[in-house]
């Protein structure tokens, strides 16, 4: 295997801690996060041919992990979710699915725990990945 294959992992790990890093300490700091993604996303596409299967074991249980820490935060506070979306539900303008905004908390909270759980442990992959990407998707363009 060629050494800057097996790099490549180790560059990517570190480049995630050092992002981590950053938004822990310094929080206003956003954009040198996204950068510092931007970065990995980029040597893992440009620095290896194929991809290391350790560093796509590795993503999956990162990605895991934080989908099961993200849906025990919403699931300590269901209300607070719920609250949540009532919120952007108003910014939208479809106030009409405010009755049914605590059902579809517990249900996004069961979603991501569930997509979670798959991904870390790997069971069902294909389903674990689209629903993380699906998830990730809504999140996105909802934030925006």
């Amino acid at each position: 295997m060629n050494t800057s294959i097996k790099s490549v992992p180790l560059l990517n790990i570190s480049l995630a801690v050092l992002s981590a890093v950053l938004i822990f300490f310094i929080p206003q700091f956003s954009v040198i996060f996204l950068l510092v993604l931007l970065v990995n996303l980029g040597v893992t596409l440009l620095g290896c041919k194929t991809f290391s299967p350790d560093l796509l074991q590795i993503n999956r249980i990162l990605v895991g992990l934080l989908f099961i820490f993200s849906s025990f935060m919403k699931g300590i506070d269901p209300l607070g979710t719920k609250y949540k979306m009532l919120d952007y539900f108003a910014v939208y303008g479809i106030e009409w699915l405010g009755n049914l905004a605590f059902l579809m908390a517990i249900a996004m909270i069961a979603a991501e725990f569930i997509v979670g759980f798959c991904l870390t442990i790997n069971v069902l992959p294909r389903w674990g990945v689209l629903g993380a990407t699906l998830l990730m998707g809504f999140f996105t363009l909802t934030t925006f």
